[in-house]
């Protein structure tokens, strides 16, 4: 019971983080936004949906401190061909 009522937790912090992304001033808040909604969607096994917020960190905040960990998942996504939810 806790389990399913923590990943309804996560699901409602989404779109949380998508607002900071889109209203926060800094390319570094905007990545750390991404990461933490692309880690969240990990843990709810939707790896191809953090794929995609990976992939945006990388091509959009490539000098942030969380391009390098995202461009990491990205390439093991793409070498695994892992886009399973």
């Amino acid at each position: 019971m806790m389990t399913s009522s923590l990943v309804a937790d996560y699901d409602s912090l989404i779109p949380d983080l998508m607002t900071i992304v889109e209203k926060a001033s800094s390319g570094e808040q905007k990545a750390r936004a991404l990461n933490f909604a692309g880690f969240l969607m990990r843990v709810q096994g939707k790896s191809q949906e953090a794929a995609k917020l990976y992939e945006q960190i990388v091509e959009q905040y490539p000098k942030s401190s969380y391009a390098k960990s995202a461009k990491g998942y990205v390439g093991v996504q793409t070498s695994t061909g892992n886009n399973s939810r």
